[in-house]
């Protein structure tokens, strides 16, 4: 099932991060992720300089305490370009494969800093993720 929401992103317990495969946080959805989740730095950018994280695979990193819980997905290479439809598609596919239940919430990834339009990125997202065997809570903070 998927739903959307104009709740607060960062009160959910497992948060989709958009990111960049370089390791770079720098901006948007992920700089705010950095600030507000510092432990999450470390294993992203290990993830990016081993190539563990790309548009076909994510990576889940868990709140060392307890708490939130973060799935990272590249919906572009560097930092410095656009998200493109293709990583967005590839790391949708990916996540619908993955194993969670309950909630998993996430901003309209790619929109945004990325740069693409959500109503090219909507339909891919209800594409892949309609069907999962976890809830999808879609944030809309007018920006992502």
């Amino acid at each position: 099932m998927i739903s959307e929401t104009s709740a607060d992103l960062w009160q959910a317990r497992r948060i989709v991060v958009p990111v960049n495969t370089m390791g770079v946080m720098g901006a948007g959805v992920a700089l705010e992720a950095k600030r507000r989740f510092p432990w999450c730095v470390g294993p992203y950018i290990t993830a990016c300089h081993q190539g563990r994280l790309g548009p076909r695979q994510g990576l889940v990193i868990n709140n060392p305490t307890g708490g939130q819980n973060l799935v990272l997905v590249a919906t572009k290479k560097a930092w410095y370009h656009d998200s493109t439809l293709d990583y967005v598609n590839s790391c949708l596919a990916w996540l619908a494969s993955q194993p969670f239940t309950g909630d998993v919430s996430m901003p309209r990834i790619g929109c945004g800093r990325g740069g693409l339009d959500w109503s090219s990125v909507r339909p891919l997202v209800y594409q892949h993720l309609e069907s999962a065997g976890f809830n999808v809570i879609i944030h809309n903070r007018g920006e992502q």
